[in-house]
């Protein structure tokens, strides 16, 4: 039996949209929905900084399980230029552990390829738990001293990446004759310089381009007059 008392309702047509996004790598995407967590305090910082302290690493995740840790170095073009597994670490770990572990493992060649590019990722993998990474990025400073040791000797070394070009002034102070000025050889200083005791200063500087050729032109002012002198006397 119909109950012809209930309201008749009328039936329209429905328009559904979906919308269909390019399929995402698992590697990548189950970083956003991993069961553990990678973060750098500050969000802003420097790999110095994490080597000195400065700045921490934190790694929030289930106990026992193992962390796999890769770094990736990236151009300036922004393409990964080179990886390296850096090792584990078991979990949980605090973030003063993992400062340690990171300057034992970024050391001598690695250090220098690390500090010599704009970015750098940390990635961290646990398990089938997924990934989580850290981008740090970095502006590249052109000249930077090493302090290396070498048969028993401290070693400062200067890093030049900057070019034969780029026209600079290095000068050593001594602890004991600090207002006397040491000019030193660029090639030195690449190739390392002996530290002995008590101590030195050493500055590096940039020669103002215009300055050297405001020289070249009074060398040249001064050939010229010269010249005219040398006529002036024949007559």
């Amino acid at each position: 039996m119909v109950d012809k008392t209930v309201e008749r309702r009328s039936v329209e047509s429905e328009i559904v949209y979906v919308q269909v996004r390019a399929p995402a790598p698992w590697g990548e995407k189950i970083g956003s929905r991993a069961g553990f967590f990678a973060a750098v305090h500050p969000a802003e910082t420097r790999v110095e900084d994490l080597l000195n302290g400065k700045a921490t690493i934190s790694l929030i995740g289930p106990e026992s399980r193992t962390a796999v840790l890769r770094l990736v170095l990236f151009d300036a073009n922004g393409h990964p230029s080179a990886e390296h597994d850096l090792g584990s670490l078991k979990l949980p770990v605090s973030p003063e552990a993992i400062t340690t572990f990171l300057a034992r493992t970024l050391r001598d060649d690695l250090l220098e390829a690390v500090l010599s590019t704009p970015r750098i990722d940390l990635v961290f993998q646990v398990e089938e738990l997924g990934i989580s990474r850290i981008s740090i990025r970095q502006e590249v400073k052109p000249f930077r001293w090493k302090l290396e040791q070498r048969r028993g000797k401290s070693v400062l070394r200067l890093v030049d990446e900057a070019g034969a070009d780029t026209p600079v002034m290095i000068d050593q102070y001594g602890i004991q004759r600090p207002d006397e000025r040491v000019p030193l050889d660029r090639a030195r200083c690449v190739e390392g310089i002996d530290l002995a005791h008590p101590g030195s200063l050493f500055a590096l500087r940039l020669r103002s381009r215009k300055r050297q050729n405001d020289r070249v032109c009074d060398r040249w002012r001064n050939g010229i007059n010269n010249e005219r002198s040398r006529e002036r006397r024949k007559w």
